[in-house]
């Protein structure tokens, strides 16, 4: 039986999709069109679980765990100046990004790609509902050799209003659905169910 597990290796295409609109579920909630940023290096996120214990007649009687939210950190080459704004709300003007305290970030999609080694597939994900940190400003004198400097990105991830956290598609998958997989950086995918 053949199978389309591969090993993933890899990241490219990071995305971002602004949420336009919110609504009571996935299908009414609305993103802007993605934007590309520039420079993938590395995204990792974790998702909390906590767990829910109720007791009677001395034992455990329900047991069971609960979506609390989630973290990650997006690590890019650099950022351009239009970043600030589509991820923290920053004003850019006249060659200058203005950081205020009062700036609100932006919520909305992370999309992605990995490769699947030994094939030309690929697996598209995307985080629906991430909210990033302002970035800290951070400079290192030459000595000698320079080493890479990145940008890192903390964000928070939530759920959308009918519990969907992310969602990714094997570009291989016997049933998989063109239109999604070449319209991936166009708009924001929704499970197809």
């Amino acid at each position: 039986m053949a199978t389309n597990v591969k090993r993933l290796g890899g990241l490219k295409n990071i995305y971002f999709a602004p949420i336009t609109k919110f609504g009571t579920d996935v299908n009414d909630t609305t993103f802007g069109t993605p934007v590309r940023l520039e420079g993938a290096k590395k995204i990792e996120s974790s998702l909390t679980y906590e767990g829910v214990e109720f007791f009677s007649d001395d034992i455990i009687d329900f047991s069971d765990y609960t979506f609390a939210g989630g973290e990650g950190t997006l690590t890019l080459k650099a950022l351009a100046q239009s970043d600030y704004n589509l991820l923290f709300g920053n004003k850019v003007n006249k060659g200058g990004v203005a950081v205020k305290s009062t700036d609100i970030s932006v919520e909305g999609a992370f999309l992605f790609e990995r490769s699947k080694l030994g094939s030309s597939h690929k697996r598209l994900y995307v985080i629906y509902a991430c909210k990033c940190s302002p970035t800290s400003i951070s400079a290192e004198t030459k000595e000698g050799s320079i080493t890479e400097e990145v940008v890192e990105i903390t964000f928070s991830v939530r759920e959308l209003a009918d519990n969907l956290v992310y969602y990714f598609m094997d570009t291989d998958a016997q049933d998989v659905d063109n239109d999604s997989v070449t319209g991936w950086y166009t708009e924001v995918r929704k499970p197809i169910v």
